[in-house]
């Protein structure tokens, strides 16, 4: 399936999208800033996605639903930056349990003889909205990793390739 894992400096910020249901990302200088506004216009509502800290030690954590597509403006006020292309969300878990990408990486079966997990991930700014492609079985151990019972969210899941239901 297709997960959109959006980078974080910091868990502060995951924790601001978590209470907010909503996520934007940071500036980026062009040309990347265009390719990266296209490819937001390709994120499709109801798109499972994840957060990445890039903070040591780098984690991933808390699933979510995209409930909206992102909006070609400049949000104020919710993050201690200015960020950008705004969307909202529906969080599925939260901040208590994380994934060290070391550890994805020894247990994930698409990461395992990976040269560069953020390269196998799309854990890049200048690739912010670009899908990555998970199979399905490594989303179950994702998720369970994270404390969440793949089973309870099935229906979630079970919809086109990287598209969930509402």
């Amino acid at each position: 399936m297709h997960v959109y894992i959006f980078t974080s400096p910091a868990l502060k910020d995951i924790q601001t999208a978590i209470d907010h249901r909503s996520w934007a990302v940071e500036a980026m200088e062009e040309p990347h800033a265009w390719a990266r506004l296209g490819r937001s216009r390709e994120m499709p509502i109801g798109a499972v996605g994840l957060f990445y800290c890039s903070a040591e030690p780098r984690v991933v954590t808390t699933p979510f639903i995209v409930e909206s597509r992102p909006e070609d403006t400049a949000i104020s006020g919710t993050w201690a930056q200015t960020r950008y292309l705004p969307f909202s969300i529906r969080p599925i878990g939260n901040l208590s349990t994380q994934v060290l990408l070391s550890h994805a990486r020894l247990t994930w079966p698409s990461l395992k003889g990976s040269e560069n997990p953020l390269t196998a991930l799309n854990l890049s700014p200048a690739l912010e909205f670009q899908a990555t492609f998970i199979p399905r079985y490594d989303w179950d151990l994702i998720l369970e990793q994270l404390g969440i019972d793949p089973e309870t969210y099935e229906e979630l899941f079970s919809a086109a390739p990287g598209v969930a239901l509402k």
